[in-house]
């Protein structure tokens, strides 16, 4: 078992899935669509014809990139080189895209344009290094964020629209009629922005990435204390869904101190599962203090054995990730539960406490938010943060 544990996967492990191939398809159209819409010149004036061939090959690269997503998610087969592959390909066909409209003046302004491409390049080939890094170091690649995926939405379809000589639709017009204004300046809108959202993602993935490696720091802390002192840890999850366990099981040789994790998002498996009061639970619902209490101990009790003895400590969250508030309870109000067995940091008996925490950000954000505050609070409780 902790052979299988440590094992290390390879990058290429599923090269050859059906969503991989798509990816590896798309950058293949990234190509051929660079080579047409450089040889039709800026705005397609040396050949018309050739600019419309190549927006439509943009349009369905860029299409492509949802299908491969949807592929790998419906038939399972999410890998990592997938999950790298795919972003760097949007950023050919982007990026790609951006340095020949800013060399053929395409965005009404050379130096604006430049800027702007400049910004976009920065971001996208310091991300990719970033994911590269992460690979190198034994870490998992990263998926795209929410601002990332909307960032893309508005890069491909502003870049489309540029892409498309629409100008030839008016061609020997002595003005320029308004539908052509009113679609230039959508396009322009659109791209900036994408160039915003760029930005913003860049900043999450530099959170999530090196947020990340100190979330591993703790929990590996907390595992090494742990077997040292003979205590075994259990979760009970509510809002996190997962992510306190994969703190833990992310650590080689995790599987000698975290026993498992309870995910009990539903109310009533918060009652069946781990014996939270459920008068408790319908008077004040999820979300409250007692709750977070209750379930920690309740995790403690379903994970102890026998032969252990009372050595299991129990961890717990509970609250309202967002993005609205839930009823009377804010997005970002959360509790978290310990409860420490006897001999923790040299307590004579058993005690469980419940701790509010009231975070900032997105949903995501508060999840992971909430996974480093209850391993700093165990940290804390344990001394382990005087080391």
């Amino acid at each position: 078992m902790e052979k299988q544990e440590e094992r290390k996967s390879s990058l290429l492990d599923g090269w050859n899935a059906p969503p991989n191939i798509v990816t590896f398809s798309r950058i293949v159209l990234v190509v051929i669509f660079l080579a047409l819409y450089v040889m039709a010149g800026a705005w397609g004036t040396k050949n018309t014809t050739m600019r419309w061939v190549a927006a439509i090959i943009f349009i369905i690269a860029a299409c492509t990139d949802k299908l491969d997503g949807w592929m790998a998610r419906k038939y399972n087969q999410v890998t990592e080189l997938g999950k790298l592959m795919d972003p760097i390909a949007d950023k050919l066909l982007t990026c790609g895209t951006l340095i020949v409209a800013a060399i053929f003046n395409e965005f009404g302004n050379a130096v604006l344009g430049w800027v702007v491409t400049a910004l976009f390049l920065i971001r996208e080939i310091g991300i990719t290094i970033m994911r590269f890094f992460v690979i190198d170091t034994g870490g998992k690649v990263i998926a795209a964020s929410q601002a990332g995926k909307y960032k893309t939405l508005c890069q491909c379809i502003g870049l489309a629209m540029l892409m498309l000589p629409m100008w030839s639709l008016a061609d020997g017009m002595n003005t320029t009629p308004l539908w052509m204004t009113v679609y230039y300046t959508i396009t322009y809108a659109l791209i900036y922005l994408a160039l915003i959202l760029c930005l913003y993602s860049g900043g999450e993935y530099l959170v999530n990435t090196f947020g990340g490696r100190k979330k591993t720091a703790k929990s590996a802390a907390v595992l090494r204390y742990c077997e040292a002192n003979h205590f075994k840890i259990a979760a009970a999850e509510s809002l996190t869904g997962g992510l306190l366990a994969d703190a833990f099981v992310r650590i080689p040789g995790a599987s000698k101190v975290f026993l498992g994790s309870a995910v009990t998002y539903d109310i009533r498996a918060k009652a069946k599962i781990l014996g939270v009061n459920a008068d408790l639970l319908a008077r004040e619902g999820a979300v409250h203090p007692e709750v977070a209490r209750q379930m920690a101990a309740g995790t403690a009790q379903l994970y102890r054995q026998t032969e252990d003895g009372d050595c299991v400590i129990g961890l717990a969250t509970t609250g309202v990730a967002g993005p609205g508030p839930d009823g009377d309870k804010p997005a970002g109000l959360v509790y978290i539960g310990c409860s420490l067995p006897c001999g923790f940091n040299g307590i004579r008996a058993r005690q469980t406490a419940a701790y509010e925490l009231r975070l900032k950000g997105d949903r995501e954000a508060v999840r992971h938010e909430t996974v480093q505050c209850i391993l700093e609070k165990l940290r804390t409780l344990s001394a382990l943060s005087q080391e």
